[in-house]
């Protein structure tokens, strides 16, 4: 994997990101190191994580949770991969499909941007 500092960085936010939605508050060193192992070596994630903390993304190394910050840009990200990156929300996603929706449809969303007014 040829990724920059700001690619890992930004992979170890959605990360924590998607483990704290999951209900896991705290995720440590070790436990990011074993989820990229083969990917980047445990340096690599250890100066990523150093760069969270700095930029008070993650509280420390001792609490290795995120920010409100953190929360933030770990939710952004996770949407950004979801409607930017797969680009294919409406047949990935589950309960659009059940409703007859596909991308010729046209939806009016009052919500707060996160698809609740649809689902």
């Amino acid at each position: 994997m040829n990724a920059t500092g700001t690619d890992i960085a930004n992979e170890i936010l959605i990360h924590m990101f998607r483990e704290s939605v999951k209900g896991k508050k705290r995720i440590t060193l070790r436990e990011l190191q074993d989820h990229f192992k083969g990917k980047v070596s445990s340096e690599y994630i250890e100066f990523n994580f150093d760069l969270l903390v700095e930029n008070k993304l993650v509280e420390s190394y001792q609490d290795n949770k995120l920010t409100k910050e953190g929360i933030k840009l770990g939710y952004n990200l996770c949407e950004y991969d979801l409607q930017v990156k797969t680009n294919d929300i409406f047949f990935s996603y589950e309960p659009l499909g059940k409703l007859g929706i596909c991308e010729s449809s046209s939806i009016l969303d009052i919500g707060c941007g996160a698809g609740q007014t649809i689902v």
